[in-house]
Protein backbone atom coordinates (compact mmCIF):
# COMPACT_ATOMS: atom_id res chain seq x y z
CA UNK A 1 0.00 0.00 0.00
CA UNK A 2 2.74 2.64 0.94
CA UNK A 3 4.40 1.56 -1.98
CA UNK A 4 1.97 2.38 -3.88
CA UNK A 5 1.39 5.66 -2.77
CA UNK A 6 4.49 6.71 -2.23
CA UNK A 7 7.45 4.56 -3.94
CA UNK A 8 8.51 7.76 -5.65
CA UNK A 9 9.39 9.98 -1.84
CA UNK A 10 10.25 7.25 -0.27
CA UNK A 11 12.43 5.85 -2.96
CA UNK A 12 14.23 8.97 -2.88
CA UNK A 13 14.53 9.83 0.73
CA UNK A 14 16.30 5.89 1.48
CA UNK A 15 18.11 7.03 -1.56
CA UNK A 16 19.99 10.08 0.10
CA UNK A 17 20.40 7.73 3.38
CA UNK A 18 22.15 5.36 1.48
CA UNK A 19 19.35 2.43 2.14
CA UNK A 20 18.99 -0.73 0.25
CA UNK A 21 15.27 -0.12 0.19
CA UNK A 22 16.53 2.45 -3.01
CA UNK A 23 16.19 -0.38 -5.26
CA UNK A 24 14.59 0.98 -8.00
CA UNK A 25 12.30 -2.38 -7.94
CA UNK A 26 11.12 -1.41 -4.58
CA UNK A 27 11.20 -4.64 -3.37
CA UNK A 28 13.01 -5.32 -0.01
CA UNK A 29 15.46 -7.74 0.99
CA UNK A 30 14.59 -11.12 2.25
CA UNK A 31 15.94 -10.50 5.52
CA UNK A 32 14.04 -6.83 6.17
CA UNK A 33 10.67 -9.06 4.54
CA UNK A 34 11.46 -11.41 7.65
CA UNK A 35 11.88 -9.24 10.17
CA UNK A 36 8.47 -6.96 8.68
CA UNK A 37 6.90 -10.59 9.15
CA UNK A 38 7.70 -11.49 12.98
CA UNK A 39 7.03 -7.30 13.65
CA UNK A 40 3.86 -7.55 12.31
CA UNK A 41 3.07 -10.48 14.33
CA UNK A 42 4.01 -9.48 17.74
CA UNK A 43 1.76 -6.46 16.64
CA UNK A 44 -1.26 -7.78 16.13
CA UNK A 45 -0.45 -9.88 19.26
CA UNK A 46 -0.25 -6.97 20.81
CA UNK A 47 -3.08 -5.37 19.24
CA UNK A 48 -5.33 -8.12 20.77
CA UNK A 49 -3.52 -7.93 24.44
CA UNK A 50 -4.67 -4.27 24.33
CA UNK A 51 -8.36 -5.03 22.89
CA UNK A 52 -8.55 -7.41 25.81
CA UNK A 53 -7.34 -5.35 28.50
CA UNK A 54 -9.54 -2.51 27.29
CA UNK A 55 -12.95 -4.63 26.39
CA UNK A 56 -14.17 -4.87 30.09
CA UNK A 57 -14.12 -0.89 30.30
CA UNK A 58 -15.36 -0.29 26.69
CA UNK A 59 -17.57 -3.29 25.65
CA UNK A 60 -16.80 -6.09 23.14
CA UNK A 61 -16.87 -5.15 19.43
CA UNK A 62 -15.07 -3.80 16.37
CA UNK A 63 -14.81 0.03 18.04
CA UNK A 64 -12.90 -1.18 20.72
CA UNK A 65 -10.46 -3.33 18.45
CA UNK A 66 -10.65 -0.22 16.61
CA UNK A 67 -9.24 2.03 18.98
CA UNK A 68 -6.91 -0.48 20.41
CA UNK A 69 -5.27 -0.74 16.81
CA UNK A 70 -5.64 2.90 16.74
CA UNK A 71 -3.80 3.20 20.17
CA UNK A 72 -0.81 0.41 18.93
CA UNK A 73 -0.44 2.78 15.49
CA UNK A 74 -0.16 6.03 17.53
CA UNK A 75 2.76 4.51 19.95
CA UNK A 76 4.59 3.54 17.03
CA UNK A 77 4.66 6.80 15.11
CA UNK A 78 5.34 9.08 17.80
CA UNK A 79 8.15 6.43 18.80
CA UNK A 80 9.03 6.67 14.55
CA UNK A 81 9.29 9.74 15.23
CA UNK A 82 13.17 9.67 16.08
CA UNK A 83 13.93 7.96 12.56
CA UNK A 84 12.75 12.16 11.56
CA UNK A 85 15.50 13.15 13.59
CA UNK A 86 18.00 10.22 13.47
CA UNK A 87 17.88 9.76 10.10
CA UNK A 88 17.32 13.37 8.57
CA UNK A 89 14.41 12.04 6.90
CA UNK A 90 11.70 14.55 6.13
CA UNK A 91 8.94 14.78 8.28
CA UNK A 92 6.11 15.52 5.19
CA UNK A 93 7.46 11.73 3.63
CA UNK A 94 7.44 10.45 7.26
CA UNK A 95 4.00 10.95 8.17
CA UNK A 96 2.85 10.11 4.28
CA UNK A 97 4.80 7.17 4.45
CA UNK A 98 3.18 5.97 7.87
CA UNK A 99 -0.32 7.49 7.93
CA UNK A 100 -1.66 4.42 5.77
CA UNK A 101 -0.57 2.05 8.53
CA UNK A 102 -3.31 3.41 10.66
CA UNK A 103 -6.14 1.32 8.14
CA UNK A 104 -3.23 -1.55 8.21
CA UNK A 105 -3.15 -1.44 12.07
CA UNK A 106 -7.29 -0.68 13.12
CA UNK A 107 -8.58 -3.35 10.47
CA UNK A 108 -6.13 -6.46 11.56
CA UNK A 109 -6.64 -5.86 15.21
CA UNK A 110 -10.63 -5.68 14.33
CA UNK A 111 -9.87 -9.27 11.91
CA UNK A 112 -7.89 -10.49 15.07
CA UNK A 113 -11.03 -9.23 18.02
CA UNK A 114 -13.49 -11.04 15.62
CA UNK A 115 -11.69 -14.10 16.63
CA UNK A 116 -10.76 -13.25 20.17
CA UNK A 117 -12.40 -15.38 22.75
CA UNK A 118 -12.62 -14.93 26.54
CA UNK A 119 -12.54 -17.55 28.89
CA UNK A 120 -15.39 -16.31 31.38
CA UNK A 121 -15.42 -19.29 34.01
CA UNK A 122 -14.65 -19.04 37.62
CA UNK A 123 -11.08 -20.78 36.49
CA UNK A 124 -9.87 -17.15 36.73
CA UNK A 125 -8.07 -15.72 39.98
CA UNK A 126 -8.17 -12.09 40.82
CA UNK A 127 -5.08 -10.17 40.93
CA UNK A 128 -5.62 -8.85 43.80
CA UNK A 129 -4.69 -11.17 47.09
CA UNK A 130 -7.60 -12.81 48.81
CA UNK A 131 -8.10 -12.33 52.53
CA UNK A 132 -8.42 -15.32 54.45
Amino acid sequence: VVNALMSEAIRASMSELGSEFADPAGTPPASAVAVFAVEYLLLGITAIWLYASIRPRFGPGPLTAAMAGFAIWLILEIHGLSLVVITGLTLRTYIASSAPYVVVQVVSAIVGASIYREDLGESRTPLTASAT
